[in-house]
């Protein structure tokens, strides 16, 4: 009898026990989440990729020249360019470089016969010009070419939303013989671009003859970028800029007091704390006295 009183005691005790570490264990919980709080952000964290795509628009006419014979540069010059401009679409500043790329083609007429101009610039022979690393022909417009050459005449930075012109005429110098071989001939070429992200915190993005007259050259050039100053020189012999131009308004500089009927050759520069970041150069010919001006078309 008092065995059967002593087990039910200690059953009792268990139960005491073990209801009391359940009530601790309840009260240690409730306490918990009373004095816990969880909040969580309000925004979301958010990467958003940017774009790169450069564009080709406002074409004009592609060169083509039937029954073509060597011809003079006063003759060249009156020749209609290709004109196109290059638009960066994106919030990206892209580093670009353009090709003159020429097909293959039966009996293909040699590039050391073509002269190449661009922008109004002194023009060269063809096969003088830069061979691009890298050809970047697509056959996205199914003409099925091979590419046989490739030459590099322009690249340079264009900051977000920017865009840059560019003329380029093609025609047979007048150095040219009947004892070379350029008879019953074709050349085919192509304008082909690449871009790539580019590192720097601004662009360059363009620098054209804007307007000539018989005293003056008027230059207009597209810069972006912070803290940057923008200087120009220009001078009668080519590479050498020993004078500076004095006359600069928004995005343009203004070459003055120039002889008439006479060829000049520019360079414009940015800097930003006296480093020199980029430099665009080219060259124009004042008109013959006339009190005419001269705007370049487009």
């Amino acid at each position: 009898m008092q065995e059967k009183e002593k087990k039910m005691s200690m059953e009792k005790k268990l139960i005491i026990g073990v209801s009391g570490l359940c009530l601790l264990v309840m009260v240690i919980g409730v306490s918990y989440a009373y004095w816990a709080t969880n909040v969580s952000q309000k925004s979301v964290n958010q990467i958003t990729s940017d774009c790169l795509k450069l564009n080709i628009i406002n074409e004009s006419h592609t060169i083509r020249l039937d029954n073509a014979y060597p011809i003079t540069d006063e003759e060249a010059s009156l020749l209609e360019p290709y004109t196109f401009t290059l638009e960066n679409t994106c919030n990206t500043v892209v580093d670009y470089n353009v090709n003159l790329e020429v097909m293959d083609a039966e009996n293909r007429l040699s590039s050391e016969f073509i002269e190449f101009e661009v922008n109004n610039e002194s023009h060269k022979k063809l096969n003088t010009y830069l061979v691009a690393k890298e050809s970047y022909y697509t056959d996205e417009y199914q003409d099925h070419y091979t590419v046989a050459e490739k030459y590099e005449f322009a690249k340079g930075t264009l900051g977000a939303k920017q865009s840059t012109r560019y003329a380029i005429k093609l025609w047979m110098g007048q150095d040219v013989t009947l004892a070379d071989d350029v008879m019953n001939k074709t050349f085919i070429s192509k304008v082909t671009v690449t871009g790539a992200l580019s590192k720097k915190d601004y662009s360059f993005d363009s620098l054209s003859v804007q307007e000539t007259t018989p005293n003056s050259i008027k230059l207009n050039y597209q810069v972006s970028g912070n803290e940057l100053d923008v200087v120009c020189h220009y001078g009668q012999v080519s590479g050498i800029y020993d004078q500076s131009c004095l006359n600069q308004t928004n995005n343009e500089w203004v070459l003055e007091n120039l002889l008439p009927n006479t060829t000049y050759y520019y360079q414009v520069c940015i800097n930003k704390n006296n480093e020199i970041l980029e430099c665009k150069s080219g060259s124009a010919k004042t008109l013959e006295e006339s009190g005419l001006t001269e705007t370049p078309t487009e």
